[in-house]
């Protein structure tokens, strides 16, 4: 059995017309706020993403490998407060 990332790498193709807003309403309904299973898995990322961790270390590997999880984590926030699209040219 196939998991997501493994369908979407090799069987799935995105429907046409696969505009931002439609991504941006997808990352709101996958991680709305009031939903107990986003709650737990958004907790699991963050903290494998060490989201909070601002701590510098001496090898600069572990500190650039950190300051890429914590992009992942950025860029999903970024998607999850982005306005509707139609409503920036309002």
């Amino acid at each position: 059995m196939r998991d997501i990332i493994d369908e979407v790498t090799y069987g799935w193709e995105a429907p046409e017309g696969l505009l931002p807003e439609i991504t941006r309403q997808a990352y709101c309904d996958l991680f709305d706020p009031g939903s107990e299973v986003a709650r737990i898995v958004m907790h699991d990322l963050v903290h494998r993403c060490k989201w909070m961790d601002e701590t510098e270390h001496y090898d600069a590997i572990e500190d650039a490998k950190n300051h890429a999880l914590r992009g992942l984590i950025l860029a999903i926030k970024r998607q999850l407060n982005t306005p509707r699209i139609e409503e920036l040219g309002e």
